[in-house]
C-alpha cells in the first residue's frame, strides 16, 4: 500500500511541475503591456493564477491519497478553464463585451442578490442591530446605489446575462461547430465527467456516496489498482486543462504555439505511463466480462 501512496505522490509532484511549466510560458503575454483589451488581460492573468494555484492544491490531495476532496477542486478548475478559454474567444469586439459582462455585469448581478438576501435576513430579526449581525450590516449599500443597480439590470436582462454565463451554456456555445476550437473532444470528456463527478461529490448526494462505498467495498489489491486509476485519470485532466488554457493564450496573441507543443512533447512519457495504469485497471475490471 505504501508503494501506492509513494507513487501518487511522485505523479503529483511532477504534475506541478509540469503545470508550472505551462503557466510560465505564458507568463509574458499575462504580465507584460500587450495587445489585447487591459481588461481582458487583467482577467486572464488572475484567472490563470487562480487555477494554478487550485490545482496545486488539487495536487497536494492527490498526493495525499484525498482523491474525491481533490475531485471536488478539479470541477473549480473544469469551471475556470471553461470560462478563460471563453475569454479568449472571439473577435476584439467580442473580447470587449464578454470581459465587461465577467469583470462588471455578473459582480454587480451578484451585489443586488446578496443585497436581497442579507435585507431580507436583517428585516425578520427582532433586533438586527446586534453586535452579532455587525458584518451583515457592514455589506449593505445605500438605497439609491441598489435602485441604480435594479435599473440598470431589470429581471430579465439579469436572467440573460446570468444565464449567457452559465457552465452548461458556456460549454453549448465552445461546442458548437463553429467556434474554431480544435480539438475540444479532450475537453468534451472532461464536461462530461469529471465534471459531474466533482458536482456529485461537492453537493455531498447519493451518487457520490455510493461513488466512495463502492471503492471501500473493494479488496487491498483492487483497491489500490483502483485508487492509481483514479489519480492517473485526475492528473492527465490536470496536464491537459494547463494545456488548454495555455494554447488559448498563445492563440489570442495570433502566436506560434510550438513552445507549448514542446512542452507536450517533453511529459509525453509521463502521460503514457499514466495511461498504462488506466488501462491496466479497465482490463481488470473487464476480465470475464
Amino acid at each position: 500500500m505504501n508503494h501506492t501512496y509513494d507513487l501518487m505522490a511522485e505523479w503529483a509532484f511532477r504534475a506541478v511541475e509540469i503545470v508550472d511549466d505551462y503557466l510560465e510560458l505564458t507568463s509574458n503575454f499575462l504580465l507584460e503591456k500587450t495587445s489585447i483589451e487591459p481588461r481582458t488581460q487583467w482577467i486572464l492573468r488572475y484567472l490563470a493564477v487562480s487555477c494554478n494555484q487550485t490545482t496545486n492544491s488539487a495536487l497536494i490531495l492527490i498526493a495525499n491519497n484525498q482523491l474525491w476532496d481533490a475531485e471536488i477542486l478539479l470541477r473549480s478548475v473544469i469551471e475556470g478553464t471553461i470560462k478563460y478559454i471563453y475569454l479568449c474567444s472571439g473577435d476584439e469586439s467580442d473580447l470587449i463585451t464578454i470581459s465587461e459582462e465577467y469583470f462588471v455585469d455578473l459582480p454587480n448581478i451578484d451585489e443586488i442578490k446578496q443585497q436581497q438576501r442579507v435585507r431580507s435576513f436583517l428585516e425578520k430579526l427582532e433586533d438586527p442591530e446586534l453586535y452579532d449581525y455587525t458584518i451583515l450590516r457592514e455589506t449593505l449599500i445605500e438605497e439609491n446605489e441598489l435602485t441604480e443597480f435594479y435599473n440598470q439590470y431589470p429581471r430579465q436582462e439579469r436572467k440573460k446575462i446570468e444565464q449567457k454565463w452559465a457552465f452548461n451554456e458556456i460549454a453549448r456555445v465552445l461546442s458548437r461547430n463553429d467556434s474554431n476550437l480544435k480539438d475540444f473532444d479532450a475537453l468534451r470528456y472532461l464536461l462530461s465527467y469529471t465534471y459531474g463527478m466533482g458536482s456529485n461529490l461537492a453537493h455531498k448526494d447519493a451518487t457520490g456516496l455510493k461513488l466512495i462505498h463502492n471503492r471501500l467495498q473493494k479488496n487491498s489489491e483492487d483497491m489500490k489498482l483502483s485508487e492509481l486509476a483514479h489519480a492517473s485519470r485526475q492528473i492527465n485532466d490536470i496536464l491537459l486543462m494547463a494545456g488548454f488554457r495555455s494554447i488559448m493564450i498563445y492563440q489570442i496573441h495570433n502566436v506560434d504555439g510550438k513552445p507549448i507543443m514542446d512542452l507536450f512533447e517533453s511529459h509525453k512519457n509521463f502521460i503514457n505511463t499514466l495511461e498504462e495504469t488506466r488501462k491496466l485497471w479497465h482490463e481488470k475490471n473487464t476480465e470475464g466480462s
